[in-house]
């Protein structure tokens, strides 16, 4: 288990990297005692994200939601919506996965 001093040091560098801005934060999560490195954002993210659009992006990537949300604020949210849109009105929705 771990000592008292060890968690008091945690929880003081937590607070810390709390009050930074995003962009100076630690590219790491902590759950209870456990540092891992964030997912890093695939490089072909933003044409996958264009041609199949929220609905199945999860799936594709096998990734939870909310990693895919960072992946869009890292790539650019507002043009990749606006790119998005584009395709959609001149291509249509594209199904990755079929309806079962």
């Amino acid at each position: 288990m771990a000592s008292a001093s060890k968690l008091a040091y945690a929880d003081h560098w937590r607070q810390i990297e709390a009050n930074l801005p995003p962009e100076e934060r630690s590219r790491t999560k902590d759950r209870r005692g456990r540092l891992r490195p964030y997912r890093l954002c695939p490089a072909d993210f933003r044409e996958t994200y264009i041609l199949i659009g929220w609905e199945h992006i999860c799936d594709h990537y096998h990734a939870h939601w909310s990693t895919v949300a960072r992946w869009i604020d890292e790539t650019g949210r507002s043009q990749l919506r606006a790119d998005r849109a584009a395709y959609v009105r001149e291509h249509g929705l594209t199904m990755l996965h079929p309806v079962k």
